[in-house]
């Protein structure tokens, strides 16, 4: 069975684990969706009140030559970026935290299998630290989101309105962007530098990789960024899955 070497990375498991070994592969009651439901722990399916709110937002950990962009939203999803010099990877699933308990769970599907995480969670401010359950391994996370929003731009946004693939655009308030596509052939990632003016919503990337420059107009309704081109034409819609962010020095 293949092993995983992502999402169980950045919650400090060991690499040897199977996806067998890493919690349940089958639910066993409760809604990790976040948003007034319980948290589903091993122990007890029903064991305190989500406070997603709280723990909601963009959070950043490093660990053995690996950075992770954590995004957890208001309304229980998450979006792991995994990125090393090497490789890039994103994960989505759903998640719910206690803060009663100070547990969390992730759900996720991974080779079509579904994975169930379970996690101490000591929350403190700026401060995440998750160890899975079966690992005495720590991972600290730390907050890179602010409220409120003053830059409508700064933070991470998805565009899943492919099937196939996934896009999302994080953005700092330092002036430094990353974007990742994922496709069934695999996951690419490019940083860079952006340009923004609000009076025109004209938005200029400029990439590190290549030197390429690409040039859009941007409208925002709420949580939603609709990308268009300079004639026109609509070519991303974007919903916001993190806040502010003050930057993204990896």
């Amino acid at each position: 069975m293949r092993k995983i070497h992502y999402l169980m990375t950045a919650l400090a498991v060991a690499l040897s684990m199977t996806v067998a070994s890493c919690g349940n592969d089958e639910p066993d009651g409760g809604n990790a969706t976040g948003g007034g439901t319980e948290v589903p722990t091993p122990d007890n399916p029903d064991d305190g009140p989500v406070a997603t709110r709280s723990i909601a937002g963009l959070w950043k950990a490093s660990q053995d030559g690996e950075a992770y962009l954590l995004n957890l939203t208001e309304g229980g999803r998450f979006n792991l970026q995994i990125m090393s010099d090497d490789a890039s990877d994103v994960i989505e699933g759903t998640y719910a935290y206690s803060g009663a308990t100070q547990r969390m769970r992730f759900d996720f599907t991974l080779d079509d299998k579904p994975v169930q995480v379970f996690c101490d969670a000591d929350y403190a401010g700026d401060l995440l630290t998750l160890k899975e359950d079966g690992s005495t391994v720590k991972t600290v996370f730390h907050r890179m989101q602010d409220f409120p929003v003053d830059n409508p731009l700064s933070g991470s946004w998805t565009d899943t309105s492919a099937a196939s693939e996934t896009i999302t655009w994080t953005f700092s308030e330092d002036g430094s962007f990353i974007e990742t596509y994922k496709d069934a052939s695999g996951t690419e990632r490019y940083t860079g530098t952006y340009k923004y003016f609000p009076e025109t919503g004209r938005l200029l990337l400029s990439y590190a990789e290549d030197g390429e420059k690409e040039e859009y107009r941007l409208e925002f309704q709420g949580d939603t960024m609709k990308v268009y081109n300079l004639d026109g034409t609509l070519e991303f819609t974007f919903t916001k899955v993190s806040r502010k962010i003050r930057r993204l020095n990896f």
